[in-house]
Parts: structure tokens; sequence; C-alpha cells
């Protein structure tokens, strides 16, 4: 386990190259997780009993944790060529049919992104670590193209306003930037506007 950090979020940035180039490939540095997709689409280790609840309200499980890989450790990955649309006021658009790979230009991309405004939904997601709370919208993901290990991406966020209950789906709008903890350089969205959304969008994506 490293020194820094340890994060329940992000899909490896490196991992997530990797799998769209040469598909399935082990990391050392990561710890990847292996589960199964419950009733509401997320991940969990056990079988879920569960039936679908309130749409508004998923339920992540605890048990998904592994070390998140920063962009500083990763400039030798060559990625692929990935357009984010922006609208007509500037906003980039993170889409649902390409979320992985958008989300994934961001990360080893950053200088091409910090400092511009982006929208996009999933769940809330929540990691605790040395009595600090740290916030997160994702969606789920396969983390090789095997099928057999699942991750979770998406984008860290700050939102000085009323925070829902963790797993609530929501649609956030803010400015991209970064910060320094530990050493290491993170990428977070300083949100303006959070909604709570009634219809949920996919809570699995692959793209």
């Amino acid at each position: 386990m490293s020194r820094y950090r340890a994060k329940k979020l992000l899909f490896l940035v490196i991992g997530l190259v990797i799998v769209l180039i040469t598909g399935c490939q082990s990391n050392d540095k990561g710890k990847s997780l292996k589960g199964s997709e419950t009733n509401s689409g997320l991940l969990a280790e056990e079988e879920s009993n569960s039936t679908e609840t309130d749409p508004v309200l998923l339920t992540p499980s605890p048990t998904n944790t592994f070390e998140m890989e920063t962009w500083e450790e990763n400039e030798h990955v060559e990625s692929l060529a990935v357009v984010i649309s922006a609208d007509q006021d500037g906003v980039l658009q993170i889409e649902e049919d390409k979320f992985v790979s958008q989300v994934g230009e961001i990360y080893n991309h950053p200088d091409k992104y910090i400092g511009k405004t982006v929208k996009y939904q999933g769940y809330l997601y929540l990691e605790e670590y040395e009595s600090k709370e740290y916030f997160y919208v994702v969606r789920n993901t396969y983390a090789c193209e095997c099928g057999e290990e699942e991750s979770v991406v998406g984008l860290e966020i700050a939102w000085e306003g009323d925070m829902p209950e963790e797993g609530t789906w929501v649609e956030v709008t803010g400015v991209l930037d970064s910060y320094v903890e530990e050493e290491k350089q993170y990428i977070i969205v300083r949100v303006s506007d959070l909604d709570i959304k009634d219809d949920t969008g996919k809570t699995f994506v692959t793209e």
C-alpha cells in the first residue's frame, strides 16, 4: 500500500488507456475489484438479494477500494484521440456512451482541460481517509475487456452546498481544477451547480 492517500474511487488512468488499446492486462500498482453487478448496477463482492429501490438513491458497496494512480505516473502512456464536445456556452459535455474514454481523456491530458467547465451525471461516491471526506460522481465499468474485473470511473468533486446522500444520482457542473496532497496531484471539479435527478442514466458503462 502506498503511503499516499488511498482512494475508493477511480479506475486507474493507466488501466483505462491500456484496456482501450490492448485489452485486459495486469497492473501491479493498482488493486482491481472482483465482484458482481447488483440490481442497482453497483458493485458488490457478495451477491445482493435486494430488490429495485428508488432510482434517485443507489447503494454503493463499501468494498470498492483500491489505490488511485495520478497522471504524473502515467505520462508515458499514449492515449487515444478522444473528443469532448462543448455546448454553445463552452461547457464540456461528458456523454453517457463515451463516459469512460472522455473521463480518461481528462486524466491523461489535464493541461488541456484544467480551467474549463464540465458537466456530467453519475452517482455520488464517498471516500473517508484520515478523518477527511472526499466526494466523487462516478459510474461503474469493467477494469479489463475480459469482463472479470470491475471498477468505477469518474471525477472527484468539491461542492459547498448541502451534499446529497451517498449513492444519489446527480448532474454536476463545475470548473476542472487540480490540487496537491501528500506530494501527489489530483484532478477535481469545483462544482457550481449540483442537481439531484429523478431519472438515472446508465450506472454501468463500458466505453
